[in-house]
């Protein structure tokens, strides 16, 4: 804009000296120019285009000197970016000379405790012996775990499982408490230093041994795994429903804590195995197809206790009733105080209003008591369907005559 203006003004300061210079020229060729003339001649210079004509407004001035200075900033700015990106990288190359210098510096250190390791050992110090007396422990048990129960009998293994744990949270400090060439000489004997994370390491690789052999890991009532396998996978699963819920993992945990998250690398990992987190529908299924059968041949769902026939049934029966009964009083307590921390109000139900409706239907019985009545009366109408009398059942069957005694007194009441 400004270049335009300024050959706007060229091109009437031209006109005008043309007009000036022929008047001139009429009147006296020899005539010197006057101030005026020479003031526009000094205009035309090509070479002060962004200069400000004087007839421009003090506005104007002042935002041609902002944008001067701000582009002086911007300058200034880029060279002061300059500087410290130069600086920037000579600090990087000092720090990669010192950061080498320390992996080499601990290098020596560990270099030189092993090898000073098998002296120190000679010492006669608690801890060494402490130290054999796990070497001991190790060719007899093959592990380097200890018991450090408190309640444990033997004061001996009692004694070296609580130097054992100090071990460890001597390790997991920052920086570490423990020193060491006392680190290398445990290493060498296996020691571990999070008994945790190996035994979560050793199922997981069980756990994935049996999905590839099986194809799944939705255990049943027919085929279940090795039991110390089973019981990982299901406290893996209440742990997880238990997290997901906001619910404490022991419904007898007044505090109300709720299981810190999985990590979410085992998470990974046990998406990568093809681990599932809901098995019920299976073994469900299972179940439900033996207690149809049940149904079929006696005409009830009064499974009794015992049951040689089939045992699995008869736990899974019991495990319809405890969850059920998880459900209404859940329903109870939420209904009753919104806000409770009871026990029942916490657990959470597996029997959802699909599998409750199938149960139903085929008249489960949820009541244990209920079932243990009709069982006790079937063998009252046999016994009398067989004697035609009643007398001399206590003679034949106490517990029977027992069980009518109560209902006489029951009656009575």
């Amino acid at each position: 804009e400004n270049h335009n203006r300024s050959d706007a003004n060229d091109d009437i300061y031209h006109d005008e000296s043309q007009s000036h210079s022929t008047t001139t020229s009429k009147t006296n060729n020899n005539t010197k120019p006057t101030t005026s003339t020479i003031t526009v001649v000094k205009k035309r210079k090509r070479g002060d285009r962004g200069l400000c004509t004087k007839d421009q407004s003090p506005n104007i001035k002042t935002a041609h000197l902002k944008i001067k200075n701000s582009l002086d900033k911007e300058q200034d700015s880029i060279s002061y970016l300059e500087e410290k990106r130069q600086a920037l990288e000579e600090a990087q190359v000092q720090y990669n000379i010192a950061k080498m210098a320390r992996e080499e510096a601990s290098k020596a250190v560990t270099s030189t405790a092993e090898e000073v390791c098998e002296v120190l050992l000679t010492e006669k110090c608690f801890w060494n012996e402490q130290y054999r007396k796990l070497i001991e422990h190790k060719k007899v048990h093959g592990d380097t775990n200890v018991n450090r129960d408190p309640r444990n009998d033997d004061d001996y293994i009692r004694k070296l499982g609580v130097w054992v744990g100090k071990q460890r949270r001597e390790y997991r400090q920052e920086p570490k408490a423990i020193p060491l060439h006392r680190i290398i000489a445990l290493n060498r004997i296996g020691f571990v230093w999070e008994p945790e994370e190996k035994e979560w390491n050793d199922k997981i690789g069980q756990l994935e041994a049996y999905i590839i052999e099986k194809g799944h890991c939705n255990f049943s009532m027919k085929e279940k795994p090795p039991k110390p396998l089973y019981n990982f996978v299901r406290r893996l699963r209440k742990r997880y429903l238990c997290e997901k819920e906001g619910i404490p993992l022991n419904r007898n945990d007044k505090s109300g804590t709720i299981p810190t998250p999985i990590r979410q690398d085992r998470l990974d990992r046990l998406k990568t195995i093809g681990f599932t987190w809901d098995d019920y529908e299976n073994e469900f299924n299972e179940g439900f197809e033996a207690l149809m059968e049940y149904q079929a041949q006696f005409d009830d769902c009064a499974v009794p206790d015992p049951y040689p026939s089939n045992p699995a049934l008869l736990q899974w029966v019991k495990w319809m009733r405890r969850e059920y009964k998880k459900k209404l009083n859940k329903e109870r307590d939420e209904r009753i105080r919104p806000t409770t921390t009871s026990s029942y109000a916490q657990c959470v139900s597996i029997l959802n209003e699909e599998r409750l409706g199938k149960l139903e239907g085929l008249g489960f019985c949820w009541n244990q008591r209920d079932v243990i009545w009709d069982q006790r009366f079937k063998q009252v109408a046999e016994y009398l369907k067989k004697n035609e009398t009643l007398n001399g059942i206590q003679d034949n069957d106490k517990s029977l005559h027992t069980w009518l005694m109560t209902q006489k007194s029951h009656y009575k009441k």
